[in-house]
């Protein structure tokens, strides 16, 4: 009986101190769950991460603590980042609470593109300076993998159906050359189901290229002396005329857009669609003339009576302003958007009736001098025009090369335009409004 006794004291004695141990082994510090964050270009950010405790019986030890740090493991550089936590106490950590058990990472400003990396914090516990085994904390993320993505392009674009262009026409006769002002808006609204019908409004201001033609074997009239009150003298030359034309345009297009049976499915690379078209061009042309070369030079008397001498100009110009009406009643766009919505290509094609109104040039014959007189009235051109217009953008910087040419038929007049702009979607548009102090 005694023996019986004495073996229960001897395993009540051993087995408490066992459970006590297991008690007190009761440690759970985890991260939440991982995470994905990302850089930005114009300011540092501050990204939150909590984890949260259950400390047993060491809750009030001073000889426990936690630290939290950056795995080796990790492949974001140390420059780009702030870990603003390096140890507390387990006194110092909240059970109940797990908000106010934080960790604040700092990523810091980068304007330059850059692959996803990954960050790697890990949970480290400490007893009287000596790092504990791994399996003393029970907690289930005891490291958390923060996934770091590229700086992020603001000014990207969303959606290529509503957009404001700004940048320059290049003019191709002397080289490629940056000119003028070019300026748009293109809002392009396809039809979402078979049977509706979308809407394409584009409006705009832009210069066509310089066109320069050259005449040789010119024979003009160069000056005129009263000689006396019944002759006079008048000399010739024959020289090269050189014409160069350039154009400024400020236009509004507007044209329904229509499916054309499968051609249009949203499904496919390529929509193509119905387009036709009304158009409205006030164009500013100015017309520079120069005559060079002189040569021949010869004078003639002539029995007339003058008032006096008269000296004709080797360079005349002149600006004219036209108003031409668009009923293109052919029409056909094609489109393309990448699925990553990283590229745009439209090409639009058009084909119908012009109407050009243009001052009228009236001729009043003198005697044997014709001068010419423009009146203040306008003429009525009606033709046949044809015209192609290309966009093609790129969705994360904007940038925008267009293409354009147009063209009558009756009386050709070709017109040519290329430009290279930014596409700017309109909710941004206010940041070139504001003050240079207030822009990030």
């Amino acid at each position: 009986m005694k023996s019986i006794f004495k073996q229960i004291i001897v395993t009540f004695l051993t087995v408490v101190p066992l459970v006590k141990i297991h008690a007190q082994s009761g440690i759970e510090i985890s991260f939440d769950s991982t995470q994905k964050i990302s850089r930005n270009k114009s300011e540092d950010k501050i990204y939150p991460v909590v984890f949260s405790a259950k400390l047993g019986t060491y809750k009030d030890s001073g000889d426990y603590k936690l630290m939290i740090s950056v795995s080796n493991n990790s492949d974001f550089s140390k420059k780009y980042y702030k870990l603003d936590f390096n140890e507390k106490k387990f006194a110092d950590i909240d059970e109940k609470d797990k908000t106010k058990n934080i960790v604040y990472l700092t990523l810091y400003k980068d304007s330059l593109e850059d692959r996803t990396r990954t960050l790697i914090l890990k949970l480290d516990v400490y007893k009287s300076g000596t790092l504990l085994k791994d399996s003393v904390n029970k907690g289930k993320f005891k490291e958390i993998i923060i996934n770091v993505e590229g700086s992020k392009v603001v000014d990207s674009l969303k959606s290529f159906s509503y957009l404001a262009y700004v940048g320059t026409n290049f003019d191709l006769v002397d080289g490629i050359k940056a000119k003028n002002l070019f300026f748009a808006t293109n809002i392009f609204l396809p039809p979402l189901k078979k049977g509706a019908v979308g809407m394409h409004l584009y409006l705009y201001g832009n210069r066509t290229m310089t066109t320069t033609d050259t005449t040789g074997n010119i024979v003009r009239v160069t000056k005129i002396l009263k000689t006396s009150d019944t002759t006079y003298k008048q000399f010739t030359e024959q020289s090269t005329l050189v014409r160069t034309t350039v154009s400024d345009n400020i236009g509004a297009y507007v044209s329904p857009i229509i499916n054309l049976w499968s051609a249009s499915s949203r499904d496919n690379r390529l929509q193509l669609y119905y387009t036709p078209s009304l158009e409205f061009i006030w164009r500013r042309t100015n017309l520079t003339s120069i005559y060079t070369n002189d040569k021949n030079i010869d004078s003639t008397v002539i029995k007339a009576a003058i008032p006096g001498n008269v000296d004709f100009e080797s360079k005349f110009i002149s600006n004219v302003n036209e108003f031409a009406f668009k009923f293109g009643f052919i029409g056909l766009t094609i489109v393309h958007e990448s699925e990553s919505k990283n590229i745009s290509v439209r090409i639009h094609m058009c084909a119908g009736y012009s109407s050009i109104y243009s001052p009228f040039v009236n001729a009043v014959t003198k005697g044997s001098a014709t001068t010419s007189t423009i009146s203040s009235g306008y003429t009525t051109t009606p033709d046949i025009f044809f015209s192609g217009r290309t966009w093609i953008t790129e969705g994360v910087t904007g940038i925008t090369l267009q293409a354009e040419i147009t063209n009558t038929l009756k009386y050709p007049r070709p017109f040519y335009g290329v430009t290279l702009s930014k596409a700017i979607n309109f909710q941004n548009l206010g940041k070139f409004f504001q003050p240079l102090t207030n822009r990030n």
